[in-house]
């Protein structure tokens, strides 16, 4: 490939780079991912769990771990730690079947995440799936395509296009000028068409995590469906001229070969992003703490311009601090090329052949476990003493749910509010260490196509753009809008949380500017939908 731009801002040093494919039309974008957790690399966070779980696991302390001491360890027999729990004979011998990979009897580290995590994620500090729900239908099948489309032919006319400003107003339920993409789920007659396609499970990958673990055939059969039609993927088979496919052909046959595709691990990426989850770190200590330093660092902060107050919200992150940040992209993706939108922990690409969203969901910032272990313990404590015996405290109480012998940790026979909060930032210890993501198809195409400040909403200026928009996409200039002409969508979820919880960690969160507005407050007060716009 050729060299990249220049850093769009400062990465942070001593943070491990995980690296993923992303299959768009005109060819793989290469995305480089720099994430911290707390302030630390996620795979320092993460590794530093399984030190931690390896020497508790060692109640000899001979200096190694077996799964015999891990079995009759009181903190682990009740699945403390988010394991499955030790009680039975069977629950023992269950264990040992899944996790004691080797059937060594140790307790090894490559064991660990797998028996902390029930094999979730991978057991990897970042795990990256796909999914197929919304392939092609998003065009072919897309809602708000159907709701324009009066005539049922499956395409827009100019005179549909004419009218798509005031047919789209019809939605706006709340008249608030603010229309989303579920103001047109079910409403078009291809809603029972849209269900059945998102059951496509043949469909290739979007995206491949790519590191030395990865299936290369897999990736190599993925890129050849996507791009060749079954055929090997020659030098014509992309329409995006990065350099990338000469990197990746070390033999220049003008074939890529399955053992050519490790070069991609080494070739500089197209974007390479900084996503920061749970708190920022602390700024190092210093002995220049006098009052002169604390005087200057206050006046600095009261006249600086530049930067807004920081507040905290709801994801984690701060205003004025986002919780992910573009901070390289390539030359091939230039201004001309790629249009960036950045929000509050979410980034806008546009480029010329698919627009994609990437999003930081960070569901465990804002929840240490204190005030969740608080309102169980107060309910418990029928006393107020302060503490919970055996007659207070039941089995099956959530979100505990464990025996008391293993809330009270010293067996002095009471359970204090510390002891419960300790149990409870011990089962959410591996999934506070793991960042999951997801590419995916956006749900409607011609939603995130006429999306211009991709927002998630359409603005009133974006509705009344609409038709224009739409008959913009009219590339053989038949007069006719189709599905294929619609560019079509991505999205990329980065998330933290419980993965029980499924698709409910990957919600985009909503739009939020990074910095204050300078609109003046007589505008701000009126612009009640908040969309930057006073109409």
């Amino acid at each position: 490939m050729t060299e990249t731009d220049a850093v769009i801002e400062d990465a942070e040093p001593h943070v491990d780079t995980e690296r993923f494919l992303l299959l768009l039309p005109d060819g793989p974008l290469v995305i480089d991912l720099r994430m911290t957790i707390d302030g630390q690399s996620h795979v320092v966070v993460f590794d530093r769990l399984v030190d931690e779980v390896a020497a508790l696991a060692d109640t000899d302390g001979d200096g190694r771990a077996t799964w015999a001491e891990v079995i009759d360890s009181p903190r682990f027999k009740y699945g403390q730690l988010g394991n499955i729990a030790v009680n039975t004979p069977n629950e023992r011998q269950q264990v040992l079947q899944l996790y004691d990979i080797d059937n060594d009897g140790l307790f090894d580290r490559n064991e660990i995440p797998r028996f902390l995590t029930r094999n979730a994620g991978g057991s990897r500090p970042f795990s990256l799936t796909s999914s197929n729900e919304y392939r092609r239908a998003n065009r072919y099948q897309s809602p708000l395509l159907g709701w324009l489309d009066t005539d049922g032919d499956g395409a827009l006319a100019a005179d549909e296009c004419e009218a798509a400003a005031a047919r789209l107003r019809t939605r706006d339920s709340n008249e608030d000028e603010l229309l989303a993409a579920s103001d047109f789920r079910e409403t078009s007659n291809q809603a029972m068409a849209m269900i059945s396609g998102r059951r496509r499970v043949s469909e290739p990958d979007t995206a491949f995590l790519i590191s030395s673990r990865v299936d290369w055939g897999s990736l190599l059969f993925s890129l050849e469906e996507t791009y060749s039609f079954r055929d090997r993927i020659r030098s014509d088979a992309f329409d995006r001229k990065d350099g990338l496919f000469t990197a990746v052909d070390e033999n220049r046959d003008g074939v890529w070969q399955v053992d050519e595709l490790p070069n991609l691990l080494a070739v500089p990426p197209h974007l390479l992003f900084a996503a920061d989850f749970g708190k920022p770190a602390e700024p190092p200590a210093t002995d220049t703490d006098s009052a002169e330093t604390d005087s200057t660092a206050a006046d600095a902060e009261s006249t600086s311009d530049e930067t807004p107050e920081a507040t905290a919200d709801a994801a984690g992150s701060e205003i004025g601090r986002p919780s992910l940040r573009l901070l390289e992209r390539h030359a091939s993706l230039g201004d001309s090329e790629a249009t960036v939108v950045t929000y509050v922990g979410r980034i806008v690409l546009r480029l010329p052949d698919a627009t994609v969203e990437f999003f930081v969901n960070d569901m465990l910032a804002a929840n240490d476990g204190r005030a969740a272990a608080m309102a169980q313990f107060n309910q418990l404590d029928a006393d107020s003493n302060g503490y919970l015996d055996t007659d207070e405290y039941s089995d099956e109480a959530p979100p505990l749910q464990v025996p008391f012998a293993a809330l009270d940790a010293d067996g002095d026979g009471k359970a204090y509010l510390a002891e419960v909060e300790a149990l409870l930032r011990q089962r959410q210890g591996a999934i506070r260490s793991q960042i999951r993501g997801r590419a995916a198809d956006q749900e409607d195409a011609l939603f995130t196509a006429l999306d211009s400040d991709g927002d998630g909403r359409l603005n009133r200026r974006e509705t009344e753009l609409a038709g224009k928009v739409i008959q913009a996409m009219d590339g053989n200039q038949d007069g006719r809008v189709t599905p294929g002409e619609i560019q079509t969508s991505f999205v990329v979820g980065l998330v933290r949380g419980d993965p029980q919880q499924g698709n409910n960690l990957f919600v985009m969160p909503p739009p939020r500017r990074l910095t204050a507005t300078d609109a003046p407050a007589w505008f701000t007060n009126m612009d009640a939908n908040n969309d930057g716009f006073v109409s």
